[in-house]
């Protein structure tokens, strides 16, 4: 039904297509090398000058802002993105995201890491959790129909004869799971190394 409606909207583009999981990762990657450049060239270049902490992290907060949230509000995605022929859509509607889900959508993204885009693999319409908690969805700007281009199709997965938890509930039980998993993983670390190669590096 949301397919439909966001077919009709974009009468160009009566084919929805959903970009691959690598493809989706190759625009990461180039988004992550683009932050990286622009924040330790602005670093070196605010080095030479003498200004000021608190300057410096409006400048830095200002740069992260419009890289992320901002162009995907204002433009329907990031650099690598629309480098990558992607947009990102309000899975509701069709437009851009407002900023508000924006802003979500980057500190969930920042905060889950590459652990969001597993969901890629089994979401029905290829989105990773920092899409799905704030109601966006990528998809390609100009599809071609054509295999072997990262591009597919809605992901029929829901089944008639099964009732499904809802969407919330899946994503509490993963981050639930994922803190388990970490504080395991804590505990073995505390376990294994002694107090001397912890506090002091002196490891056997």
């Amino acid at each position: 039904m949301i397919i439909t409606e966001m077919a009709s909207k974009h009468p160009s583009k009566s084919v929805i297509a959903y970009p691959s999981l690598a493809r989706r990762l190759r625009a990461a990657v180039l988004d992550t090398v683009i932050f990286l450049s622009l924040f330790f060239g602005l670093g070196f270049l605010l080095s030479q000058f003498d200004v000021s902490g608190g300057l410096k992290a409006t400048l830095f907060a200002v740069v992260i802002l419009m890289l992320e949230p901002g162009l995907v509000c204002l433009t329907g995605g990031t650099i690598g993105h629309h480098a990558l022929g992607l947009n990102i859509q309000d899975s509701r509607t069709g437009n851009h995201l407002n900023p508000i889900f924006a802003f979500i959508r980057f500190l969930m993204k920042f905060v889950l890491g590459w652990l969001s885009f597993a969901f890629i693999l089994v979401t029905k319409r290829h989105q990773a959790i920092h899409d799905i908690l704030s109601h966006s969805v990528v998809i390609i700007r100009k599809p071609t129909v054509q295999d072997g281009l990262g591009e597919q199709p809605e992901r029929q997965i829901y089944l008639a004869e099964f009732d499904y938890p809802a969407w919330y509930q899946r994503i509490v039980v993963i981050l639930l799971y994922t803190g388990a998993m970490m504080l395991l993983f804590g505990l073995f670390f505390v376990v294994l190394f002694s107090e001397g190669c912890i506090n002091r590096g002196q490891c056997s």
